[in-house]
């Protein structure tokens, strides 16, 4: 056994100096209060430890913080550096864009106008015979005729009204099935 660098032997010397300087009836209250310092010194140290470890911690998490704060400040300086980028970039395109459109107006009001008045679509009737999506056009710009919905026929009428192909109502007389029979 070591205590604070002392040996089994050496405490039994200090032991045996204490009892001849103090005497067999002071001993056991100076004991008492060496144990007691004893027990504070450890409890003080115990405390120490504690505190510097607690005190350690929190300096390495200042040290974590300090780290990922410049880490945030380093990803803003990019993403700033990013928008600036786009900002000009944009900027260029837009620029760009506004160059063509001027340039494809100025194209467009600069394209010489045909000589004779008619339309391409005329032109392509004279010059090539109807095809599929000539006729389709022309079937699909004629207006359908018009139709007339005549009313339901009613219990004794015998005369039945219809529409031609023409638009004209005709008249026309039909027998019903019990008087076909009763003729």
């Amino acid at each position: 056994m070591d205590f604070l660098g002392v040996g089994v032997a050496e405490l039994i010397f200090i032991f045996i100096i204490a009892l001849m300087v103090l005497g067999p009836r002071r001993l056991p209250g100076y004991a008492a209060k060496a144990g007691k310092m004893v027990r504070d010194l450890r409890n003080m140290s115990q405390g120490l430890m504690i505190e510097w470890q607690r005190e350690l911690a929190v300096a390495t998490r200042i040290e974590e913080l300090e780290e990922t704060r410049r880490e945030l400040q380093e990803a803003q300086k990019l993403l700033r550096d990013t928008q600036q980028t786009i900002t000009s970039e944009t900027k260029q395109v837009a620029k760009e864009t506004s160059q063509v459109v001027a340039e494809t107006s100025q194209a467009i009001s600069a394209k010489p106008k045909p000589a004779n008045k008619t339309s391409p679509a005329s032109d392509l009737e004279q010059k090539s015979p109807p095809s599929e999506t000539t006729a389709a056009v022309s079937i699909e710009s004629e207006p359908p005729p018009p139709t007339q919905i005549s009313p339901a026929p009613q219990p004794g009428d015998d005369k039945k009204k219809s529409t031609n192909g023409s638009g004209k109502t005709e008249t026309t007389a039909e027998l019903s099935s019990a008087e076909a029979i009763n003729e």
